[in-house]
């Protein structure tokens, strides 16, 4: 008699939700792997399988408390996601949720834009802080980035928006196309300077790692002139 293998109870499906908090559930969703149950979260956070189901409610978005859990157990920085979930939570939660834990992140919530991105951690949460705003899955975004003839991939989405790469410009070019931006915007073109301005900076460490520096002398050089005769014109 072989008996049926017990699989953990499924996270909800909020694709559709139309509730205030359904963009903050949706990314939720999509941050946790597709393989890991409620029960095994639970073993990991140490919340009981009713509260880990709060943090995929469309209508209303679960404590800090229980989102810093969630996100330690997914290997995140919470710190780093305080921002979006200032943006869901009601005043009551924000009030329980004391100051974030960042000085920069005590002011109002405001958007990432382009023009602001210091670092690679600014461009992620400036491409998430999009996501947000166009309220839209990541599967509609690369289905939207493949009707133009962009490449794109959940998992590249994914790591752009959890800092875990610079995207390339053609994951970048995919991403944008995907929210509906098209070089008619200025947005769209102010992204990639700061791509550009990212991966500048990066190949400037390496090289610097490797012992190569950039040094500017007062000495003028000599210009060293063509040995070779030119024929003039007959």
């Amino acid at each position: 008699m072989t008996t049926k293998k017990k699989t953990g109870r499924q996270p909800r499906d909020v694709t559709n939700a139309t509730g205030p908090a359904a963009p903050f559930a949706r990314l939720m969703q999509e941050l946790r792997p597709t393989e890991m149950t409620l029960e095994t979260l639970s073993e990991k956070t140490g919340l009981a399988l009713s509260t880990l189901s709060k943090i995929t409610d469309p209508d209303r978005v679960a404590s800090w408390q229980t989102m810093t859990a969630y996100f330690t157990a997914l290997g995140h920085d919470p710190n780093r996601w305080r921002p979006i979930w200032d943006a869901y939570a009601d005043d009551k939660q924000r009030r329980a949720a004391g100051l974030p834990a960042l000085p920069e992140q005590r002011s109002e919530h405001q958007r990432m834009l382009p023009q602001h991105v210091l670092n690679l951690e600014h461009f992620a949460i400036g491409m998430l802080d999009l996501i947000m705003l166009q309220n839209m899955p990541y599967k509609q975004i690369v289905s939207r980035a493949l009707q133009t003839g962009a490449s794109l991939s959940m998992s590249t989405v994914s790591d752009v928006v959890t800092g875990k790469r610079l995207p390339t410009e053609a994951a970048l070019e995919g991403i944008l196309l995907g929210l509906g931006l098209t070089e008619a915007d200025a947005e769209y073109n102010d992204w990639f300077h700061a791509r550009y301005v990212l991966e500048a900076a990066r190949r400037r460490e390496k090289l610097q790692a490797k012992g190569i520096t950039f040094r500017t002398s007062s000495r003028p050089r000599r210009v060293r002139h063509m040995r070779t005769q030119v024929r003039g014109q007959e």
